[in-house]
């Protein structure tokens, strides 16, 4: 395999910053129908994931207005013109746990597990890992998500940057994009 077909099908495993027709995938994507754009490479925001409870780091402090991320999101990837780029759900457990499942197919793997801290009052700092797979099923390599968001002062949303590493199967750095994420708390109101 060429080096040029071999970043190709690399690539199409990355999470986040695909667009193709409108669908574009957060934790893996589809090489045959993924068109990568400049915007996901632009520059952007990057910040180290430190767990708060690891001796050495110091504590958040006191939110007064007792904002939280626990809870179930419905979140969305923004490329910099604005579009929305990928759609997913994703929870935020109390123990420090995160789970998300985006709009990718199945077999491609949509679903990425994370841990998550709060960073001060109102904002969150999470890390989520996924493997990345070709559309044929190969795994590919691994993706990590280091997100830093904030949620607003009623709770139910919140604003922040993403920033994703997709590595080989060695544990080479193939790709790198940052961007925008939005998310909307989901309740059990209709």
């Amino acid at each position: 395999m060429t080096v040029t077909k071999n970043l190709s099908m690399t690539l199409a495993a990355v999470c986040f910053a695909a667009l193709s027709g409108g669908k574009a995938w957060a934790c893996s994507a589809n090489p045959q129908t993924t068109n990568y754009t400049a915007a996901a490479l632009r520059s952007g925001f990057s910040v180290p994931i430190a767990d708060a409870r690891v001796p050495g780091n110091a504590a958040p402090e006191a939110d007064p207005n007792n904002r939280t991320i626990v809870g179930l999101w419905d979140i969305k990837f923004y490329d910099d013109t604005g579009t929305v780029i990928d759609e997913a759900y994703e929870q935020f457990f109390s123990d420090g746990l995160e789970l998300m499942i985006d709009t990718s197919a199945p077999a491609t793997d949509n679903v990425c597990n994370g841990v998550w801290v709060q960073a001060g009052p109102g904002s969150f700092k999470l890390k989520h890992v996924s493997f990345t797979f070709d559309a044929s099923g190969n795994l590919q390599g691994t993706a990590i998500f280091r997100t830093t968001v904030a949620v607003d002062a009623k709770g139910n949303s919140f604003q922040g940057s993403t920033e994703i590493r997709v590595y080989d199967l060695s544990g080479n750095l193939v790709y790198n994009a940052k961007g925008p994420v939005k998310g909307t708390r989901i309740t059990v109101d209709f």
